[in-house]
Parts: structure tokens; C-alpha cells; sequence
């Protein structure tokens, strides 16, 4: 998982972000395992296999970059620290 935000983000953003990310993509990871299904089907009950890891790295992928987009819309007040 490391690699993989290393492969996303640039260094900027994986020094400023990359602990926050990694913290949260580990609940995703769990339950990605609990809900891998080795024997997935199409609608038509051909068996589809999916690699694991691409069925895996595809919802990490779309964990990071939706809260790199969350952090972007977040705009800190002069106040702010």
C-alpha cells in the first residue's frame, strides 16, 4: 500500500498527507478481504475471476483520490493555523 501512494501522490503531498492516507485506507483494505468473492459470476453466471490486487488497488485508488479532493476544497481562514 506504501508503493501505492508513492506511485500517486507526489512527494509534497505524500509528506503532508501520506500518514493520514495510509491510516485510512487500512479499514478499507479489511473489509476489501472480508468481501473479495473468488468465485464472482457475471449476470449471465459465467465465472469472472478478478485479480485480488486490482480488485483491491481500484477502491484504494478511489480512497485517495477523493480525499485529496476533500482536502482541496477545504480552503483554511487567514485565522487558521
Amino acid at each position: 500500500m506504501i508503493f501505492r501512494l508513492h506511485v500517486k501522490l507526489s512527494p509534497h503531498r505524500l509528506k503532508r498527507h501520506g500518514q493520514d492516507l495510509l491510516s485510512g485506507a487500512i479499514p478499507i483494505l479489511y473489509r476489501q478481504v472480508k468481501s473479495y468473492d473468488l468465485n464472482y459470476r457475471d449476470r449471465c453466471g459465467n465465472p469472472k475471476p478478478v485479480r485480488f490486487v486490482s480488485y483491491i488497488w481500484k477502491r484504494i485508488d478511489g480512497f485517495i483520490i477523493d480525499s485529496l479532493r476533500q482536502e482541496s476544497r477545504y480552503v483554511p481562514l487567514p485565522d487558521d493555523p
